[in-house]
């Protein structure tokens, strides 16, 4: 996992901005988002506002801003995957993957752009199948901006008074969030195989 600490080492003034603007565009997009600690990251903005080597206030509103920018990116990314992925065709299993995928998100889109930035393969991989999917463009950027803000928020402001403590509280956090999404998958895998039906013997002759 990239090491954020390096990443700003030497680094002063207004250029720290642009750094930290930079680096929250990256966390929405695949392979940076994967490799990026999104969490450490923004409580290494609260520190080192506490520091007083940036102001607490514009580092939340470059950040934030940043969040709520960069997912419109992936998701008119998904648009031109879906046009892709709309000329594959239609027997292919990739396609109808995908294409029960969207119809859930359209169902759920909500949710989904909320909480989506929790979990680094979420966070890179959902805003594109939302877009693909054509769900309302105003509403995924309503229920994105809410979760990136509180998400952004919450752990700059927690490194900002509890320093070190919190950046290890946002470790854990991290590992608890992909555990709770490793669990919540076996179970549906559990469930589906459970409720299959058995095969039908053929009639004897």
């Amino acid at each position: 996992m990239l090491d954020i600490t390096a990443v700003l080492d030497g680094v002063h003034g207004p250029a720290l901005y642009v750094v930290f603007a930079l680096l929250t565009v990256l966390l929405f997009w695949i392979p940076t988002g994967l490799i990026i600690p999104g969490e450490p990251f923004f409580v290494l903005a609260g520190i080192l506002a506490a520091s007083g080597q940036v102001s607490l206030p514009i580092v939340i509103l470059v950040i934030v801003t940043s969040a709520i920018v960069s997912p419109i990116g992936t998701y008119y990314a998904g648009r031109v995957f879906d046009d892709w992925i709309g000329r594959r065709p239609a027997e292919s299993k990739l396609r109808r993957a995908l294409e029960k995928g969207e119809d859930t998100l359209r169902r759920r889109g909500a949710p989904a752009a909320v909480f989506a930035c929790w979990i680094p393969l979420l966070r890179t991989t959902l805003p594109i199948m939302i877009g693909a999917s054509k769900y309302s463009f105003p509403r995924f950027v309503a229920f994105s901006a809410t979760g990136t803000t509180i998400w952004s928020a919450l752990f700059i402001i927690g490194g900002y008074y509890a320093g070190p403590f919190f950046q290890k509280f946002a470790i854990y956090a991290g590992m608890a969030l992909l555990a709770s999404l490793a669990i919540l998958i076996l179970y549906k895998l559990v469930r589906r195989f459970v409720r299959r039906p058995a095969p039908v013997e053929s009639a004897q002759k």
